[in-house]
């Protein structure tokens, strides 16, 4: 089943997020698809869905990518004993790992 075209219709200012029938779904780096919720009164209901994480630049991927990562080998010496859960939550590098000189804005950078 396609689900991108099982979605139902949506009122007026909603709408389903969907990469195949948006170019600008399509170009999001980093989806994270959560549904949007509206509460009626005692009641929540769903009225399409939205990428919570849809500015999400090339730069601060590749941050995330290195934590991922960082967080995946933690999680392996804990599977094979080497490590305690409880590393991965202790002290670790910033997540601002590059040097003063790379964080410069450089004069011909159009800024």
């Amino acid at each position: 089943m396609n689900l991108f075209n099982a979605q139902p219709s949506l009122p007026d200012g909603y709408r389903h997020w969907n990469p195949i029938s948006s170019v600008s779904d399509s170009q999001h780096l980093m989806p994270i698809i959560t549904p949007e919720l509206k509460q009626l009164k005692h009641d929540e209901k769903c009225l399409g869905n939205i990428n919570t994480a849809e500015c999400i630049l090339e730069s601060s991927l590749q941050l995330y990518e290195a934590e991922f990562e960082r967080a995946y080998r933690i999680m392996r010496k804990v599977g094979k004993g080497k490590m305690k859960l409880n590393d991965l939550f202790g002290p670790y590098e910033s997540f601002m790992t590059f040097s003063k000189e790379e964080s410069a804005i450089k004069p011909d950078s159009g800024f």
